[in-house]
């Protein structure tokens, strides 16, 4: 399939249905949105058959444990059996439900007939560190929409894969992990315009959609990030403290190309006389585009956000008055 990431992986799953435990409303829906995203050019871009997708049944009999156990299995199994081979370029993982904190590192994404007296979890970063201790990835991508409960008194995690460590090739993987919620910590959700949601996955699709994309059309991992701590405070309720919890590397970046988006940043001046000058942080690189005059001292300028820019006043070319600040699409008045 011509311009598909032919060498990216995906598994998503989402659990409404529990047989012990209270159903979900919108665990497979945030699941398809996650797919519909793989799929789409300005997404991911995976071919439909690189996706595997598991949502619940009415009947809390699936996904099982061992059926999503299977599948890393299995992916192993039919593109590198000897464990000598890479197998693509990226590995996602999307995994929504209900869910436990065996770690503070951890979380599990608990199956439907788990139960009080058999607690059946998926733990979803020993896959993810699997691969990129056979270095069979060169990326690997986890997002885990659930809770981090940690009151469980827990079995170990059923892990059946034979450890197979890169110690080199391990060192370069880049992998990204992120949690809807923090250690022992709930994910919530909530009802969006008639329809109920995960709210991170809410702030992630966003997110991806190209609301946290910086000024060069790119979504870092650091930008995701910063989006997703802003947007849950947002859309979270009052007296709840669901913040999410992101592991990355400095230099990740998830996305390219998108186009940037803009917000339009007021400046208050203080001496409209002087000189204003609008600097990007990153190098301190003038910014190019129109400033508008729209009373005596303010002025109006469309900016992308999620960068920091640096606003200065000049009086024959040395500053007299500047303020640093980042750019967002809540945070955009500046005064000077």
């Amino acid at each position: 399939m011509p311009g598909k990431n032919e060498q990216d992986f995906a598994l998503v799953v989402g659990i409404n249905h529990y047989r012990a435990l209270n159903p979900l409303d919108g665990a497979m829906d945030d699941a398809r949105a996650f797919h519909h995203w793989l799929l789409a050019e300005a997404g991911g871009n995976l071919p439909e058959e690189n996706i595997t997708a598991f949502l619940s049944t009415p009947d809390a009999k699936h996904p099982r444990l061992d059926e999503l156990v299977d599948w890393f299995i299995e992916l192993i199994e039919t593109h590198s059996p000897d464990l000598d081979e890479k197998i693509g370029r990226r590995l996602y993982l999307f995994l929504a439900g209900h869910g436990i904190g065996p770690g503070i590192d951890e979380a599990g994404l608990l199956t439907p007939n788990t139960s009080a007296l058999a607690v059946k979890y998926l733990a979803a970063r020993r896959f993810a560190d699997y691969y990129r201790e056979a270095a069979l990835f060169d990326e690997v991508l986890l997002f885990m929409d659930c809770c981090r409960d940690h009151e469980w008194d827990l079995p170990q995690p059923y892990f059946p894969l034979r450890r197979q460590v890169d110690v080199g090739a391990a060192q370069a993987v880049k992998n990204m992990y992120v949690y809807a919620t923090g250690f022992g910590r709930k994910a919530r959700e909530r009802d969006f315009d008639g329809m109920i949601g995960g709210i991170f996955t809410r702030a992630l699709m966003e997110a991806l959609s190209g609301k946290a994309a910086d000024g060069k059309g790119r979504i870092t991992g650091e930008g995701l990030k910063s989006y997703l701590a802003r947007r849950v405070e947002d859309l979270r309720a009052d007296g709840t403290d669901q913040s999410p919890h992101i592991l990355l590397p400095k230099d990740f970046v998830l996305c390219e190309g998108l186009e940037p988006p803009r917000v339009t940043v007021t400046v208050e001046l203080s001496d409209p006389a002087k000189e204003f000058v609008i600097l990007l942080g990153d190098g301190l690189v003038p910014v190019p585009g129109e400033v508008r005059q729209i009373s005596d001292k303010r002025r109006e300028v469309d900016l992308p956000p999620n960068a920091t820019y640096l606003f200065q006043l000049m009086d024959n070319g040395a500053p007299v008055k500047l303020a640093g600040r980042l750019i967002t699409e809540e945070d955009r008045y500046v005064t000077l």
